[in-house]
Order: C-alpha cells, then sequence, then structure tokens
C-alpha cells in the first residue's frame, strides 16, 4: 500500500482554553501539551530521514476589546 494513503495519527494535544472579562476587556489563555504520535519520512536522492518526535507545550495568550 503508498504510504502517502495511509491514515496515521500525527499527534494528540491537551489545551484548556482561559478567559477572565473585565468590563469591556477580554484576557485569553490557551495553554496546550502536544504528544506526537508517527513521525514522517522523507527521501531525498538515495537519503532518507525521519523526524525526531519531542513532546512539546506552548501557549497563546490574548487580550481583545469590547465595545
Amino acid at each position: 500500500m503508498d504510504e502517502s494513503k495511509k491514515f496515521e495519527v500525527l499527534a494528540i494535544e491537551f489545551s484548556l482554553p482561559m478567559w477572565y472579562v473585565h468590563e469591556s476587556l477580554i484576557f485569553t489563555f490557551l495553554p496546550a501539551y502536544v504528544l506526537p504520535q508517527n513521525p514522517s519520512t522523507l527521501t531525498v536522492d538515495t537519503e532518507i530521514y525521519e523526524e525526531d518526535l519531542k513532546d512539546t507545550f506552548y501557549f497563546v495568550l490574548g487580550v481583545s476589546y469590547r465595545f
């Protein structure tokens, strides 16, 4: 079977969106923890490279003004 036709989960992500509303301001915080599942492989000429998978944590901060 062609590798490009197989379905594989690339990553599982856990996140917990939070927000705080104060008058017209909205503060948002979105932390996320990502667990990669299946490494991608890349073939260049005769060389084969495989992804080095590592768990990742990131977050997004935001401020909005409501009028």
